[in-house]
């Protein structure tokens, strides 16, 4: 179970990471780097990283025992609300925040728990609530990251133009099986897929480039038992579609 939750967790963390940067699932990315917070956890990502790749669509998974390999951080004061509680103390106490170890201060800040600060000249620590301190993420250069809880999940964002090719063909393989769908077809229906572009706004190479890359995989997913740039066959269902900035004219019929 505590596996099972774990896997939700990153694959949460994963999609929260996407979103971010408006990254559909359907856009393969190459790597997501993750900091677990114990052996258990590394070794049910180990087992189970396959099952997070699969539904994050992403092509390699590794583990960091480190987290500032993906993410640093700043510790401050809240000034708004310790300046009016503290004044001339705010000194001494910024100093002690950032004496502190910042990624520790931010797990503490991040899962609700308070800050004891060993202040000098005081007989008694002074503690603050995690509203008092302000924590600022910087992240990885290329990476996306999100983190709960000390778990810590980074995307690398940097799309080759081969995993941008992959992503036009997966695009391709939703729109052709929407039309699918939507004309009726049974799912065991084998089908003649056509494509004409129609404005391709310097964009129509790479979805060449994708389709004699890919062409057999989108064949699979749609069966479609032929692929290729041509008019519409007589009796075609038709559509208009935009795909990787390539005004599209799609069409498919029974074979």
């Amino acid at each position: 179970m505590a596996d099972v939750a774990l896997i939700e967790k990153v694959v949460e963390l994963g999609r929260a990471a996407r979103a971010r940067t408006r990254l559909k699932v359907r856009q393969p990315l190459r790597e997501i780097v993750v900091h677990v917070r114990n052996d258990d956890e590394a070794e049910a990502l180990r087992t189970h990283g396959d099952q997070v790749l699969e539904e994050l669509n992403i092509k390699r998974l590794a583990l960091v025992e480190d987290p500032a390999e993906l993410v640093s951080y700043v510790i401050k004061p809240n000034l708004p609300v310790l300046g009016p509680k503290l004044g001339k103390r705010l000194g001494p106490v910024r100093a002690a925040l950032q004496a502190l170890d910042p990624a520790e201060v931010a797990a503490r800040v991040g899962a609700g728990q308070v800050i004891s600060l060993d202040m000098p000249g005081e007989d008694e620590p002074l503690v603050l609530s995690p509203d008092e301190v302000l924590v600022e993420t910087k992240q990885k250069e290329g990476y996306v990251v999100e983190q709960e809880k000390g778990l810590v999940v980074a995307l690398d964002t940097t799309l080759t133009e081969d995993l941008r090719q992959e992503g036009v063909a997966r695009d391709l393989v939703r729109l052709v099986n929407e039309m699918r769908k939507s004309a009726g077809f049974a799912i065991s229906d084998r089908i003649t897929t056509t494509y004409q572009v129609r404005d391709g706004n310097g964009q129509a190479a790479r979805l060449a480039a994708a389709l004699t890359r890919f062409g057999d995989y989108v064949q699979q997913e749609t069966l479609s038992l032929r692929l290729e740039a041509a008019a519409p066959p007589a009796g075609a269902v038709t559509q208009e579609e935009k795909l990787d900035g390539v005004d599209l004219l799609l069409s498919v019929c029974r074979s």
